[in-house]
């Protein structure tokens, strides 16, 4: 068994850092000293983590600290753990297992068996296929290769429905995120059941990502928003998230497209009205949410200061009213999946 490579997994869980270099070696040292472990140099590390040289065998008290730093009251502990079905057992080190397999996919760009692996889960729970998605989101922060996994398999129902909606990053913190987002809607066809719902969503990501960075390609996407004929009826059909954020958006569109104040404060004070009834039609927190942060970036961004306090006290009422209107849970219930996880 490979003793090292679970340490390594192990130590990554404890101490945020995967050795692979010299100045990790100096890091993990640093805490095994701060921590009052005891005390293994850089280059001890190194010899044990990266050296090639398979002839040099370790001091025992070396590898005592590792174990210690690793939670085990000695290495035989850590050789029992590792060779009995405890390690099994131990959701650690089955979740940097499965962070593992995903991670040589992502690099190796093995795209065919990453999508294998979310066939195989198409008939499981949400929770099951949100745990891969996030760390197949995890995985592709590293790289540059999303932009072409989603210009290949943009279509995949788990790739546009857990890693590009359910997971959808306000922050794109993936390297070509906005681009992805274009192979997104190239695969949104009109002959699709959900073409209006993911046709309003991806235009909504890519106008609310290029407004809020002064890019003229902001306009684009409003006009494509905002220009499409959708009727009254077609749009309740749709999910509350990307109706919410084209009712909330059309305030930044207002503004860019330079209708005169008269129509802004009109459309104000419908959106603010939209959102009474919506809070009234819903008791879920989730819901509440979706609604609540996604008008309060907009008011924000806008510095529309009377409408937050309206958005804040019809917000307040409405919690106050609910049984489970703990701060707690309100912050468990966020309107963006993946802000849960990775805030």
């Amino acid at each position: 068994m490979n003793y090292n490579k679970i340490l390594l997994e192990i130590i990554y869980s404890k101490t945020g850092i995967y050795i692979t270099n010299k100045n990790d070696c100096k890091l993990v040292g640093q805490y095994i000293v701060k921590h009052k472990i005891g005390y293994l140099s850089e280059s001890t590390l190194y010899r044990f983590f990266l050296s090639s040289d398979s002839n040099q065998k370790p001091y025992i008290n070396t590898l005592n600290i590792l174990a210690q730093l690793c939670d085990f009251e000695s290495w035989s502990y850590f050789l029992y753990y590792c060779d009995t079905n405890t390690l099994f057992t131990n959701s650690v080190f089955l979740n940097n297992t499965l962070d593992t397999i995903i991670k040589d996919l992502v690099v190796r760009e093995k795209f065919n068996s990453l999508i294998d692996i979310f066939e195989s889960v198409k008939n499981e729970n949400y929770k099951t296929k949100e745990y891969i998605g996030l760390h197949t989101f995890i995985n592709f922060q590293n790289t540059n290769s999303f932009p072409l996994f989603i210009e290949k398999y943009g279509h995949n129902s788990f790739v546009r429905n857990i890693i590009m909606e359910a997971l959808y990053d306000p922050f794109h913190r993936i390297n070509g995120y906005a681009e992805s987002y274009n192979y997104y809607l190239n695969f949104t066809k009109p002959q699709s059941k959900n073409y209006l719902q993911d046709f309003v969503f991806g235009n909504a990501v890519l106008f609310r990502y290029y407004y809020l960075n002064n890019d003229l390609r902001a306009i684009e996407f409003a006009k494509k928003l905002y220009d499409f004929p959708i009727t009254s009826i077609e749009f309740d059909q749709i999910h509350l998230f990307p109706r919410v954020r084209y009712t909330a958006y059309k305030i930044w569109y207002l503004k860019i497209t330079n209708h005169n104040k008269t129509k802004q404060i009109e459309y104000l004070d419908f959106a603010y009205n939209w959102i009474c009834d919506e809070f009234k039609k819903t008791n879920s927190i989730i819901e509440l949410n979706i609604i609540n942060q996604t008008f309060l970036e907009v008011f924000q961004n806008q510095k529309l200061i009377i409408f937050q306090k309206k958005l804040h006290s019809l917000f307040s009422t409405k919690l106050k009213s609910l049984k489970n209107n703990e701060e707690e849970i309100v912050k468990a219930h966020y309107s963006n999946g993946l802000l849960n996880m990775l805030p």
